[in-house]
């Protein structure tokens, strides 16, 4: 029954930590699996039970120092949240439309939105700027075009949001 393992570190340069002996308690088998997506890894058998061995940021020597906290690292940025809708006006693609406005019903803080308009070319979409919401949950548009997506923007603070309906009224102008 083996417990140790010797390790060979081959990174070039001053990076390279040497050898040295791995604990790893009573193991029956080492080896290499390959996993579906291409990736090797290293993992040896005890108990019946095979264990990857991993090498994390927390590693010293090789060995996992658990004394260290972990801790995900921050950032100052901020990631905000945002829904996009399916396109209105698929129900009749052919027909041009004059899209008049939406309605927004959040059960929180408004939301700002974007809108994405398709007239004939789908390669050429009018995108109209972030606006913030009308306290009704109005959006007008009062724009013409064959479909539009609708972009919701939330608030930054930490907090759940709920878009409980979203709504688009428009006029048929032409078919092709």
């Amino acid at each position: 029954m083996l417990s140790q393992l010797l390790v060979f570190d081959l990174t070039p340069g001053e990076a390279n930590v040497g050898t040295f002996p791995l604990d790893v308690g009573p193991f029956e088998s080492l080896g290499i699996i390959e996993m579906v997506d291409g990736n090797q890894r290293l993992a040896i058998g005890q108990n019946g039970v095979l264990k990857e061995l991993t090498v994390t940021a927390t590693t010293v020597s090789g060995i996992n120092d658990l004394s260290l906290p972990e801790t995900a690292p921050t950032t100052t940025n901020i990631l905000g949240a945002f829904w996009q809708s399916g396109y209105f006006g698929n129900d009749a693609p052919a027909a041009m439309k004059f899209f008049r406005y939406g309605r927004v019903v959040a059960d929180q803080q408004p939301v700002q939105v974007k809108r994405r308009l398709i007239k004939d070319d789908i390669r050429k979409i009018e995108i109209m700027e972030f606006e913030q919401m009308r306290p009704d949950g109005k959006i007008s548009t009062n724009r013409k075009a064959r479909r539009l997506s609708y972009e919701l923007r939330f608030v930054d603070a930490d907090y759940p949001q709920n878009i409980l309906e979203l709504v688009d009224i428009s006029i048929p102008v032409s078919e092709k």
